[in-house]
This record gives structure tokens, sequence and C-alpha cells, in this order.
């Protein structure tokens, strides 16, 4: 290849990330160094929940494409908001030019900034199934019983744990994302490898249905953002496996004006030790009782002055 040419190329980057680092926030560039130069990149892998095409390849390119658009982003920002935003494109333009990570839906803000937090004692594996259950079970909030582990094919009951034969059981990574590794429990047919919970199936029969309450700091306490349920006919719902998001508009539901207390409850008791911007709880509603479970950072969040929330997160918390 010509010298010349590669000297080219290698100028027109040094320019786009000399322009990239004037125009983007602090806080979005945060985000995206913190992204790039970590190890584990679990966090990267959320992208497929909202793209399920990019499931499809391989995990260890998830590190480049990510440098990619870091390098990119104000073309293909400038080309989505020109394709979704033609109504308002001054201001929309300004703003994600600003602010590029809006174009997750939020997802990159609740995800990386309880990591960088002042103090953060985070790590990608303190959030996970057993963390919640033991969570829910200590604020009283119903929860589908954990009975045990599986750990490279070694199957480790709970202490007193006997398996009613007439009840179905579920298996889910302990540290799993985006409805990966969920399936009905066998006891004759386990992964051979990796780390999973044996937990209680909730079974509403036909179609199945989650709610996401996403609660959100303001100030000192937790509030309420937004509710919508993740349908599926298969086990799982979330949208990389083909769920269907509806949102909540009308919220007069006894059991799910209940589960929003009990997930405000819990975001306070989490921001007693992390502080987490926003935590999206997943729940199962059947007959008069709300199953929590499991709370989400790196959540999509719908409403339109999210960033204000963010903003004011960043400014008092990172």
């Amino acid at each position: 290849m010509n010298v010349a040419y590669i000297l080219y190329i290698v100028s027109i980057i040094i320019v786009l990330v000399r322009v990239n680092i004037y125009y983007m926030s602090k806080m979005d560039k945060d985000i995206f160094f913190y992204l790039l130069m970590n190890n584990d990149n679990t966090l990267l892998q959320k992208y497929r929940d909202y793209f399920p095409a990019c499931n499809r390849i391989p995990v260890a390119c998830d590190s480049y494409i990510f440098m990619i658009v870091y390098i990119l982003y104000i073309p293909i920002t400038c080309c989505i908001v020109l394709l979704k935003h033609a109504k308002n494109i001054y201001n929309d333009m300004r703003l994600y030019i600003k602010h590029p990570l809006l174009l997750s839906k939020g997802m990159a803000y609740n995800a990386v900034l309880p990591y960088i937090s002042r103090g953060s004692q985070l790590t990608p594996t303190t959030f996970n199934k057993i963390y919640w259950g033991k969570l829910f079970k200590k604020l009283g909030i119903d929860t589908p019983a954990i009975r045990g582990t599986i750990k490279d094919g070694v199957i480790k009951y709970r202490k007193g744990t006997v398996l009613d034969k007439k009840s179905k059981y579920i298996i889910k990574e302990v540290h799993g994302c985006c409805g990966n590794g969920v399936e009905m429990f066998d006891e004759n047919n386990i992964p051979s490898t990796g780390y999973y919970i044996i937990q209680d199936y909730i079974e509403l029969g036909g179609i199945h249905k989650t709610y996401r309450i996403i609660t959100n700091v303001t100030d000192i306490t937790s509030t309420l953002m937004e509710v919508y349920s993740l349908s599926n006919t298969s086990l799982v719902t979330n949208i990389s496996q083909g769920g269907e998001l509806t949102m909540i508009t009308n919220n007069n539901d006894n059991m799910l004006l209940a589960a929003i207390e009990q997930s405000i409850k819990a975001h306070n008791r989490v921001n007693c030790v992390h502080s987490c911007n926003t935590i999206g709880w997943d729940v199962i509603i059947k007959d008069d009782r709300a199953y929590f479970l499991e709370g989400n950072i790196g959540v999509r969040v719908n409403n339109d002055k999210y960033i204000k929330y963010v903003d004011y997160f960043y400014k008092n918390k990172v």
C-alpha cells in the first residue's frame, strides 16, 4: 500500500478525533473512554439488545466496532438525526453532537456513570442474579426463589431444597444479560460450562410478559421515570430475543402501583452503597402478586428530558 495513502488515512483519523474531542461533552467522553479502555467489555455487549442482527458478530469484535463508531461518530450522528429528527433539525443536531450517546436511548449513560461515579466500588460482576435475589429478600419483596446453582456442569442445591416434580424451574446465567442463557431447567440436560442459578418459573400461560419499571435519582431520592412492558411468545422477553416493547401510560393497576413503590424502595437501598442514576426493574405480575426478577443498569429510557437528569447526576456524583 502506498505510504502517502496511509499517511492520508492517518491524518483524516487524527482530524476526526480532534473534532470529536472538541465537540463531545466531557461526560460522553468519559463514558467512551471507560468503554474503550475497560478490559471487560460486558457493557459493550448490551448494544446487541437493541440491534439483534449484531448477535452474529463475534464478541471479540465489539471493542473494535466501538472504536470505529467513536472515530466516525459525528457523520453517524448527523445521518441518524437527519433521518429521524427532520422537524427540529437545528436543535436536535446541536443536542446530539454534544451528547451522541443519547442515540443509545440513554442506555450508555445509566450503564457507565455508576462505574465512574465518585468512590465507586462497582465491578461488572457486582450486580448479578444472586445479588438481586438477596436484595429483594432483605426488603421483603416477592421474588422467584433461587433453589440452587449450576457451576461448570455441577448442580448445587441450597440447603433443605427438594424440587417439586410437578413444578417448573428456569436457569439463568448469574452474570448474564440481554436474555442470554435463559432456558427451562432439566436436571438431565444441564450446561457443562458457565455459572447459572436455578429459579422458580412463574408461568403465565400464552404470551410471556414482563414489566420494566424505570426509577431515576433526583437529588437524594428515587422517583418513577417510566414503565413499559416487554412481551414475547418465547421464554425471554428482551428486545434482542424478539420481545415487543409497549409503553405503559395508565398506571392505575394496583399491583403495578405497588411494584412501582417497591422499585423506588429498592433503588434507594442500592444507592446507600452504589451511586446508580437509573435502574430498570424487571417484574412479572401474576394474579395478585408482583414478582421482581432483577434490577438492570444499562436500560433503555424513552423520556425526552432524560439528558437533564443525567447531566445533574454527572455534575453531582461523578
